[in-house]
């Protein structure tokens, strides 16, 4: 993607947003919290990853098997 192109979507994107009426700026924050306590506890219950085992960045480099 362009270097120019998130700034583009930006720039077009602020004038559409500071159009909202106020009942939408305070529904937007409860909507986000929301949504985030939704995704994180369905998340946690329901991850493939629950079992995984985590390795720091450190020791994954340093133990690194290359298969040819």
């Amino acid at each position: 993607m362009p270097s120019h192109v998130p700034g583009a979507i930006l720039r077009s994107s602020c004038p559409c947003s500071f159009s909202f009426l106020g009942a939408t700026w305070t529904r937007v924050p409860m909507w986000l919290v929301t949504r985030m306590l939704v995704y994180g506890f369905y998340g946690r219950r329901r991850s493939s990853l629950q079992d995984v085992i985590h390795v720091p960045a450190a020791d994954a480099c340093s133990k690194t098997i290359f298969l040819i």
